[in-house]
């Protein structure tokens, strides 16, 4: 397993940062804490599936923290509700899967900050994306800076009319722009099943199929061939409208304008708007240039409102967030708003000292 080396002047570089990066989000209002280095394996799920492929499952019940956002929401939750609407910081070692090829350290160090119960959604979302950019100002690195909204992308296609199961795959898709694109041409043309099973539902579909290998089951297969062959396929001004929305690049002051022409008024932008103005009170009007995709969501499906990355030169990502209210919904029938960001000081310091 790689990671940092625990000696040296390198590494004393790699834990002052971190120090230095902490301390400034304790005076911006954050409580330090320290969520587990392990955690019940069975909240890995939690995360989505991309989460799960990158997590070390012990073989005890326990997973080796792969990632903060599930661990520091599993501590919040132990608060309850007296916790109120606190902003967490905490920083700390996270441990990842990588496969043949990827010579990306299976240790890293992260830094981050939460914030929890907000319902002034803009305010919150502004507040971790302006104290992440604070943060990576401070160290010196040059920084270039993306954003997307995953929750524009569910109200296109909660508006959109299409079968439960075909916008089921395409939230599910959202994260892998390239195949979710491929997906939408392939879901806009039928597939007919064979003589043999035309005509039959999906019932009988699945008892004539023979046993299949893989992760899904013989009645996932036939579900998916019987919608494939009609009340699954999109019909052709759905997957324009959908390849429209997700070609948008722009400015993010610019969005509305841009989906508007996209889709007309399909999508509530209310939300997206009041971000844009507290965007502009905190920040200044040059914060509207900030670059803008539709397509892009980041690497976890739990992700579920604004979403923002900092990359240096060479593409390596130096920090990142966003919004991911579901989250909640998915540990217990408590409503907490959530959003977080986070910062791997190592490359900081390599983007840094490669200028």
């Amino acid at each position: 397993m790689s990671g940092p080396m625990r000696r040296g002047g390198t590494y004393r570089q790699l834990l002052d940062l971190t120090e230095r990066l902490l301390a400034d989000f304790e005076a911006a209002g954050y409580e330090r804490i320290d969520p587990p280095m392990l955690h019940d394996a069975a909240h890995v799920g939690l995360g989505g599936q991309t989460l799960l492929e990158l997590t070390y499952l012990m073989g005890n019940g326990l997973a080796l923290r792969s990632d903060f956002t599930v661990p520091v929401y599993l501590l919040h939750t132990e608060r309850g509700r007296e916790a109120g609407t606190p902003r967490y910081c905490y920083a700390g070692p996270v441990f990842r899967r990588t496969g043949p090829g990827d010579d990306r350290p299976t240790e890293q160090m992260q830094l981050g900050i939460e914030y929890f119960g907000s319902l002034r959604r803009a305010a919150a979302d502004v507040r971790i994306f302006a104290n992440i950019l604070s943060g990576l100002d401070k160290t010196g690195v040059a920084a270039q800076v993306l954003t997307g909204d995953v929750a524009l992308w569910h109200g296109l296609l909660d508006a959109l009319a299409m079968s439960e199961a075909a916008r089921g795959r395409l939230r599910e898709m959202f994260w892998r722009p390239e195949r979710l694109r491929a997906q939408i041409d392939r879901m806009a043309v039928a597939e007919p099943l064979p003589e043999a099973l035309a005509g039959k539902d999906v019932e009988a579909i699945a008892a004539a199929l023979p046993p299949v290998a893989g992760k899904r089951s013989v009645a996932e297969v036939a579900a998916r061939m019987h919608g494939r062959a009609g009340p699954d396929v999109l019909a052709a001004e759905v997957a324009a409208l959908l390849h429209g929305y997700l070609d948008i690049a722009c400015p993010i002051g610019q969005v509305p304008e841009r989906v508007r022409d996209a889709v007309g008024d399909r999508i509530d932008l209310g939300p997206f708007e009041e971000r844009l103005s507290e965007l502009r009170h905190r920040l200044g009007p040059e914060a509207l240039t900030t670059p803008f995709r539709a397509d892009f969501g980041r690497r976890h499906e739990y992700y579920d409102g604004f979403v923002f990355e900092m990359t240096g030169a060479d593409g390596a990502v130096l920090g990142a967030g966003g919004r991911y209210d579901r989250l909640s919904r998915q540990v217990s029938a408590a409503d907490w708003p959530a959003i977080g960001g986070m910062i791997r000081p190592q490359a900081v310091l390599a983007t840094v000292e490669g200028a």
